[in-house]
């Protein structure tokens, strides 16, 4: 037990001169010691105390002794006392088990021999326990914690345990009857029946018994509210999971998911439903999306949350208007490409660009077509955009120039090389045929001509 005692000493030198006292000179000197005997601590009956395991101190003094209240002796030595530096074991006599404990004492040197100085001491009680009755709880389910793990303590398997705990050995084994290390208990051990045997230090009692190993604890979501524009998408891989940075998500389809590395015991699988709520333009938000999240794992334990999305209707200044294909902004359209068309015959806006409202509903664009013949196959569009915002009443207008243009040759395909045997009797070319080459274009007609 420590009392927090310390000395602190001041010698105070006075010098006389004349046969008068004055302060002339004077010295102060200030000596600290302190004494710690150790926490109070419960042994074995029948055991040696262990001194050294006390952790006891004396700081000001080069030394001090130990002191008991009982009849027994320290070592080395076998003496009634013992110097601090070299004691390292208390063995108690048998009056000192009798008693149930003993008080030891552990007093410093004194810090200046002779002098008015005194010496300081401290005390620490030592305990004798008895071999205690040990009753084990058995049939027991123990549920691993949010790392999928769970140390087996004494309190949880002997009923009204007595301290120290240190003193109990507990060991467990697996369903194969192998020592689980550290009788920490993992996912491996989910759904068997571990048994358990428990020892005790004084005097050897010990009992034994059962548990069952369970995961119960749901996986856990972390739903949180979010805002984001209109025209933003709102999948999850957009907006993100309710579940760790570090998890690994799998996309199954039809908004299932399978997740690894989020649940310690074993892999979840995670889904959702969204229910779109239509808001007010003067709300400021075009609609709020209630995204309930729901995770189950291997063993069915359920877990759910809801998340808000709120989507902030767009302002016509944000609109992004498609780009010109005009060979400035972006490349011509070849008359040969493979670009979708509409109905008439003009390149689609799905191709050619829509402006950036196509998922606010606060925002609506349509547009009209003016086309220009080109040479050839080619043609000119000027596509005029207008949007309007229903909510503020306004619209914004916009041209777009795309071109058609034929810009690819074109291809003729020759035949084989052709041999000509001229007439013997004449110094000329017997008359003969020569294949036209194939021409193709795409886009426009073409004129043939040869040259022999």
């Amino acid at each position: 037990m420590y009392n927090g005692v310390r000395a602190v000493l001041i010698l105070i030198l006075m010098v006389c001169s004349l046969g008068r006292v004055s302060a002339t000179s004077m010295a102060e000197t200030a000596l600290m010691v302190e004494v710690f005997a150790g926490n109070d601590t419960i042994v074995c009956h029948n055991a040696n105390v262990d001194i050294t395991a006390l952790n006891a101190y004396i700081i000001g003094v080069p030394d001090g002794n130990w002191f008991t209240s009982g009849t027994g002796s320290f070592s080395p030595g076998n003496s009634s006392s013992g110097l601090f530096s070299l004691t390292t074991t208390y063995n108690p006599s048998p009056s000192d088990f009798a008693n149930g404990s003993v008080t030891l004492t552990l007093v410093s040197d004194d810090p200046d021999g002779p002098g008015p100085l005194v010496q300081i001491n401290d005390a620490v009680t030592i305990s004798f326990q008895t071999a205690p009755t040990i009753v084990c709880i058995s049939n027991l389910n123990i549920s691993l914690d949010d790392n999928c793990e769970q140390e087996v303590l004494v309190e949880m398997v002997v009923n009204n345990p007595i301290e120290p705990m240190a003193y109990y050995q507990v060991e467990c084994y697996d369903e194969n009857g192998f020592v689980i290390p550290g009788n920490i208990l993992t996912s491996d051990h989910i759904g068997q029946t571990i048994s358990f045997s428990v020892f005790h230090e004084c005097g050897g009692n010990s009992c034994w018994g059962d548990l069952m190993v369970d995961d119960k604890l749901p996986p856990p979501l972390f739903c949180q509210d979010l805002t984001i524009s209109c025209s933003d998408p709102d999948g999850p891989f957009d907006v993100g999971f309710p579940i760790p940075s570090n998890a690994t998500v799998i996309d199954e389809g039809n908004d299932v998911f399978t997740v690894l590395n989020f649940d310690a015991c074993t892999d979840v699988t995670l889904s959702f439903e969204d229910n779109v709520v239509s808001l007010l333009c003067p709300s400021g938000y075009e609609s709020r999306v209630e995204r309930t999240w729901n995770a189950t794992d291997a063993h069915n334990n359920n877990s759910q949350c809801t998340q808000s999305i709120y989507k902030e209707i767009q302002l016509i200044s944000d609109i992004v208007f498609p780009p010109n294909y005009d060979g400035l902004n972006e490349e011509v359209l070849s008359c040969s490409g493979n670009w979708p068309q509409l109905p008439n015959g003009n390149p689609d806006p799905s191709y050619t660009g829509y402006p950036s409202t196509d998922l606010c509903e606060n925002m609506e664009s349509t547009f009209d077509d003016l086309m220009f013949d080109e040479c050839g196959g080619g043609f000119k569009v000027f596509r005029s955009w207008i949007v309007i915002d229903w909510c503020a009443a306004t619209n914004e207008s916009h041209n777009q120039i795309i071109k058609v243009m034929d810009t690819i040759a074109p291809a003729i395909f020759c035949g084989d090389d052709i041999v000509l045997d001229t007439d013997p009797y004449h110094c000329g070319v017997v008359n003969e045929y020569i294949p036209i080459p194939m021409v193709t274009d795409d886009c426009s007609s073409y004129i043939s001509e040869a040259a022999v």
